[in-house]
């Protein structure tokens, strides 16, 4: 998963949330050519929400699934604390953070 960070990669996550809600999501990530597309819903629970988000180097757009305009943000403007805003090319999926959790893993099947 550490190698992926490096190159052009399509990813995909589904799982489970407190509170009966479920996220899913997919995209793209190319840090060569500085290029991110993701977009994710989350159903169930209190506050179900979907949406997409593109990142080309410092120009980020966002969009709710129910809308049909773009939100525009340059990101040399946002500060690196912003949790809603900013975007962090080291580690646009989290995955950096995720991997860094895992204490443990084991083979269940031939792709699992």
């Amino acid at each position: 998963m550490q190698r992926s960070q490096g190159v052009a990669h399509r990813y995909a996550v589904r799982g489970e949330l407190p509170e009966g809600e479920t996220v899913k999501g997919s995209g793209v990530f190319d840090p060569k050519a500085r290029r991110f597309q993701s977009t994710i819903a989350v159903t169930g629970g209190k506050y179900p929400s979907a949406g997409s988000r593109i990142v080309i180097g410092t120009d980020s757009y966002a969009r709710p699934s129910d809308e049909k305009d773009w939100v525009h943000v340059d990101l040399k403007r946002v500060k690196r604390d912003d949790p809603f805003l900013r975007f962090d090319w080291a580690d646009p999926t989290g995955l950096k953070t995720f991997t860094s959790t895992i204490t443990s893993a084991q083979r269940t099947g031939p792709h699992s």
